[in-house]
């Protein structure tokens, strides 16, 4: 009984200082892009074989001065093989480091497992660029710039 009384006090503990309020000071730098939204991309964006033509994203990351980040990113896209067949893929993102500028335009960056319904790649070094309703994902140097019709990513 002293044993679980202890575990309870200690979980109890762990639940209270996880979620007390942080006092931030003046000087604290640590910002946050987060948030939800679609769109569609520039004409001619191409993911591979893909022509990508819209997408859907959710993100929540905390970035501190100096780059380290943590977090997520997520985002669903739908476009069409050289063939016509449509196709989805998705990625799902760890976030590493980031950086959010004075202007708010934020980046954010880590590894992400990417799948198109046929392939699913593991560990794949992205980015996320967001500066307004603009959107660009670099995806091992593949540029998709897309443009957000409803919500976004916010910058705090």
């Amino acid at each position: 009984m002293k044993k679980f009384l202890s575990i309870v006090f200690v979980v109890g503990l762990m639940g209270t200082v996880a979620l007390a309020p942080r006092a931030l000071s003046a000087a604290s730098s640590e910002r946050s892009i987060t948030g939800v939204g679609s769109g569609t991309f520039a004409s001619g964006t191409m993911l591979g074989l893909i022509k990508l033509s819209s997408f859907e994203t959710a993100t929540g990351a905390f970035v501190e001065n100096g780059g380290p980040a943590s977090g997520v990113f997520h985002a669903g896209m739908s476009g069409r093989t050289l063939l016509g067949a449509a196709r989805s893929v998705t990625i799902d993102g760890i976030v590493t480091s980031g950086s959010v500028s004075a202007n708010d335009q934020g980046t954010l960056s880590g590894i992400a497992t990417i799948n198109d319904g046929v392939t699913s790649l593991a560990a794949v070094p992205f980015s996320v660029n967001v500066n307004g309703n603009a959107l660009t994902l670099d995806i091992q140097g593949m540029m998709l710039p897309a443009t957000f019709s409803e919500g976004g990513l916010a910058i705090d």
